[in-house]
């Protein structure tokens, strides 16, 4: 049985902070919120909705409690956090994208094994009921498995939002893109299934990616097509042909645990 909490401190208090992460972090049984750093103007505040405000994030880490962090700074400052906190022997959960690149990415892993800590990448869908379902349904059918389509449009943001600006690491493949390689990911079961790639971007004038889509064909002939985009009717979905029936689920994306979602065999 549990018997203490984790003390866990925050490096970014952004709207999707406050919209989907603090309410079930504030609720469980694993955390406490001890403690957050962040750039924008909640910084002044020496509280903010309960939570201790550190001036700088070197004050934060001089706490030697707090051995655990949640890191939901815009994308182009993930590498740079973790980088930071990983040398503290800090445990990390970082929001999407963890790094912009591979080498980064490769980069902040060989620190944590180096310093014996752990750093995940949080992608909530995994956990979803739903989703566990969809893939049970799916190892019942893999040899049925004919083509996999992958969809997750949103339509259009305000124009202030990172999102657009690809020196914050805006885009729309690190934003919506990640999700479709990532579900994919989790229903092969590893990158070594795929044969064949084929695949592009769309851009706006500032070389900001809006759209894309990829055409994935794995070694057992199953054909997958991812598409994501922003400035588009909201989509979110997933549909699975297979010899025998079809299988679809949608909203399966979603990060309201409560919404309903429908998971449909035909």
């Amino acid at each position: 049985m549990l018997t203490h909490k984790y003390k866990l401190g925050v490096i970014g208090l952004g709207n999707h902070f406050f919209k989907n992460n603090y309410p079930n972090l504030y609720k469980n049984n694993l955390f406490e919120i001890c403690g957050a750093f962040s750039t924008s103007k909640k910084n002044k505040y020496k509280y903010y909705k309960g939570i201790k405000i550190y001036s700088t994030i070197n004050s934060i880490l001089k706490e030697r409690d707090i051995n655990y962090f949640y890191v939901s700074n815009i994308s182009s400052l993930h590498f740079k956090t973790c980088l930071k906190l990983l040398k503290n022997k800090k445990n990390i959960i970082c929001e999407k994208p963890l790094t912009l690149n591979e080498k980064d990415f490769i980069k902040l892993v060989n620190v944590a094994k180096k310093n014996n800590v752990v750093i995940f990448e949080a992608f909530m869908f995994k956990y979803h009921k739903n989703f566990l379902k969809l893939k049970t349904i799916i190892n019942q059918n893999k040899k049925n498995i004919k083509s996999i389509d992958i969809k997750f449009n949103i339509p259009e943001l305000k124009r202030n939002n990172f999102r657009y600006n690809k020196k914050k690491g805006g885009g729309a493949f690190l934003d919506l893109g990640c999700y479709t390689v990532k579900m994919l990911s989790l229903i092969i079961g590893s990158y070594k299934e795929v044969d064949k790639i084929y695949g592009f971007k769309l851009y706006d004038k500032k070389k900001v990616d809006l759209s894309g889509n990829a055409i994935i064909l794995l070694k057992n002939n199953i054909i997958c097509n991812l598409e994501w985009g922003f400035n588009k009717f909201y989509q979110n979905s997933i549909n699975i042909n297979t010899s025998r029936k079809f299988i679809k689920a949608n909203k399966i994306f979603s990060k309201k645990t409560s919404e309903k979602t429908k998971i449909e065999i035909q």
